[in-house]
């Protein structure tokens, strides 16, 4: 959603001046993005010893957030930023080099069955990139954004698993096996979610100019 805010407030940049030169236009948005992203704090997400209690009946669970960290969102280069003036229209690329998520539990349960857990998901994303278009509005009052999409493509990730399953082999092979499928997964779940983000990020984009107008 931050992302989103960012890319709102270059889409204001951009209709704020629609007559000058391109170059201008694109150092403004650029301007902005570096703006709200220094705004973001880094890490992310930093939790630690936070205890959770499900009572599921026969069974409670205790779960504690040992650590989470989540880091590197705040680090989005523009790759590529582009205005045409005539089609109003910005084609961007961002690129985060590395977001990585680092999340220990320690899970308990307690009544009928009795188990006692300590998982470790280390995730590590290179080269992240966020890619689209947005087309304004510029006749209209206020300027409004009629187009837009938004796609998410992972280059590359690493997945580190510790203490998910009680059988080595398993946990050995289940880590491999998201080793060497996560960038494709990631990427087809981006391309299925892309119908329902791009018309959200779209109307936050609106929703944002209507107010700021």
């Amino acid at each position: 959603m931050k992302f989103l805010f960012v890319l709102a407030l270059a889409v204001i940049g951009a209709t704020a001046a629609p007559s000058v030169e391109d170059d201008n236009v694109v150092d403004r948005i650029k301007e902005l993005i570096n703006t709200v992203l220094v705004l973001i704090p880094e890490p992310l997400l930093d939790i630690h010893d936070e205890k959770a209690y499900i009572d599921l009946g026969f069974e409670q669970l205790n779960v504690t957030l040992e650590n989470v960290v989540i880091s590197g969102i705040k680090n989005w280069e523009v790759s590529t930023l582009t205005f045409d003036e005539d089609s109003s229209r910005i084609d961007y690329v961002l690129t985060a080099p590395d977001i990585e998520a680092s999340i220990e539990l320690d899970i308990l349960l307690n009544g009928i069955l009795e188990a006692d857990n300590h998982p470790v998901v280390n995730v590590k994303l290179s080269n992240l990139q966020l890619t689209g278009r947005g087309v304004l509005d510029t006749a209209s009052s206020p300027h409004k954004v009629t187009d837009f999409y938004l796609l998410g493509v992972l280059e590359d990730g690493k997945v580190d698993l510790t203490g998910i399953l009680n059988d080595d082999v398993l946990s050995e092979k289940l880590e491999t096996l998201f080793n060497e499928k996560l960038a494709t997964m990631v990427n087809d779940l981006s391309v299925q979610l892309e119908p329902i983000i791009s018309p959200l990020a779209k109307g936050l984009v609106n929703l944002i100019i209507r107010l700021t107008s």
